[in-house]
């Protein structure tokens, strides 16, 4: 009976260990920023968790504690007992008395610690690489209140261990630097491409993104001598025809001088005016606000900021005043090549004659299923013809350096054409790419 109730706490202590050794390893392992983002929602277990991540010296103390404790008990207290079980079946197979005792107690050695190191070390140790963040969820609790029970002795093995380190030369530390550095991820991406382990384009764009973080606002800015922008008593008219005659989409409106900035204006807020109102409809009326950064800001950053606010930043100066703009394209042309982004060309072309118009309708229709172009508005002066178009369909191939997704998209495109005699002569198209980029999930090629 003795020995029944003994290997039944030598299983619950096995558990007791395997709950530590989950506690060392999730602890280790869990990404910071995954239990910030949980942290952040409200959640009590994965605030726990954080406050483990952040005195993880302490709690990896407090962890291999609990596991020597355990280990040493279950030891003093399974081998005998299982040695106990095992004695009377030995000595009925016909072994003495002394023999019996030396092969129980081998035996029990064998079992406890087999028990031991597969449910109360392996099984969690994976358990916990493989569910780090859950697990760190489940074990912050107890492991927090073990920590504060036994608070004093693993303080002062802490210290003990400290000093050890210090003789060594070393400062302890008392979160892990798990994180690898820009520098080596640059390394990492290089010698991958090297190997064969990255296409050379997708680690030259990673190792891009990776520096832009050492770029700032004014280095991918567009400078202001370069700026098309117009005043904000200008219509929604004067837009179309500034678009068509300069290929940009997007627009600072200013009020006095470019250093008095207002607001931006997009190409689709005006087509979005029937055009027998265009020349009524100011622009202030269709501006979205500015937004405003110094052009010391970190690109990094920019990126962040720009997605959100109708693609484009105005730049300050120390002053603040214009010192550019800088849109989505301006920044990604950091990480791809400026070709790939270019949201004033549709395809390798741009400018092209009469049979390129052919070949850009033929590209549109192999790389989109079911495409349906629909006339927005027209626009014609002289021998120049401008067509605002819709464009929907399903994307199935290679569009804008996306590959095939099936998923179903619309976009905005400009098409400028010189007619003489009838025929196109000259054909320019102005495509909204980062819109159906976007659309697409995609990164351009």
């Amino acid at each position: 009976m003795i020995e029944a109730l003994l290997i039944l706490l030598a299983l619950a202590l096995t558990a007791l260990c395997a709950g530590f050794v989950a506690a060392e390893f999730s602890l280790t392992t869990v990404e910071r920023s995954q239990v910030e983002r949980a942290a952040a929602t409200g959640d009590r277990r994965a605030v726990r968790a954080l406050a483990a991540v952040r005195h993880l010296t302490f709690q990896l103390s407090a962890a291999q504690l609990g596991i020597t404790v355990t280990s040493l008990v279950i030891g003093m207290v399974a081998e005998p007992s299982v040695a106990a079980v095992l004695r009377g079946p030995l000595e009925a197979l016909g072994l003495s008395s002394d023999q019996a005792q030396s092969a129980a107690l081998v035996l029990g050695l064998v079992v406890s610690t087999g028990v031991l190191m597969v449910a109360g070390e392996l099984v969690p140790k994976n358990l916990a690489i493989a569910r780090p963040l859950a697990v760190a969820r489940a074990v912050a609790g107890p492991m927090h209140a073990f920590a504060r029970a036994f608070s004093l002795l693993i303080g002062h093995l802490n210290r003990a261990a400290n000093r050890v380190v210090r003789r060594m030369g070393l400062e302890p530390a008392e979160e892990l630097a798990s994180a690898r550095t820009p520098q080596e991820l640059v390394a990492l991406a290089r010698r991958s491409a090297r190997e064969g382990v990255l296409e050379r384009t997708t680690a030259e764009h990673f190792v891009r993104a990776l520096r832009l973080r050492e770029l700032k606002a004014h280095n991918v800015m567009t400078p202001r001598v370069d700026v098309q922008a117009v005043g904000a008593d200008a219509s929604a008219r004067d837009v179309t025809q500034l678009s068509a005659a300069t290929g940009f989409s997007r627009f600072p409106v200013y009020r006095d001088s470019l250093d008095d900035v207002v607001g931006v204006m997009h190409i689709k807020a005006a087509l979005a005016v029937p055009s027998d109102r265009r020349d009524r409809v100011p622009v202030a009326a269709l501006m979205s606000e500015p937004l405003l950064v110094p052009e010391s800001l970190p690109a990094d950053e920019l990126l962040e900021r720009v997605r959100g606010q109708a693609g484009m930043a105005v730049v300050l100066d120390e002053y603040g005043g214009m010192a550019g703009v800088a849109s989505l394209e301006d920044v990604l042309e950091e990480i791809v090549a400026p070709d790939a982004v270019d949201e004033t060309r549709a395809y390798s072309g741009g400018t092209s004659d009469r049979d390129d118009f052919r070949q850009h309708a033929l590209w549109l229709w192999d790389n989109v299923q079911d495409v349906k172009a629909t006339i927005t508005d027209l626009i014609a002066e002289g021998d120049r013809v401008v067509v605002y178009w819709r464009i929907e369909g399903i994307h199935q191939g290679a569009l804008f350096g996306v590959p095939g997704t099936g998923k179903a998209f619309t976009g905005a495109s400009i098409s400028t054409m010189t007619i003489q005699d009838g025929r196109v002569v000259r054909y320019t198209v102005l495509a909204d790419r980062l819109g159906i980029i976007q659309q697409l999930d995609g990164t351009p090629a």
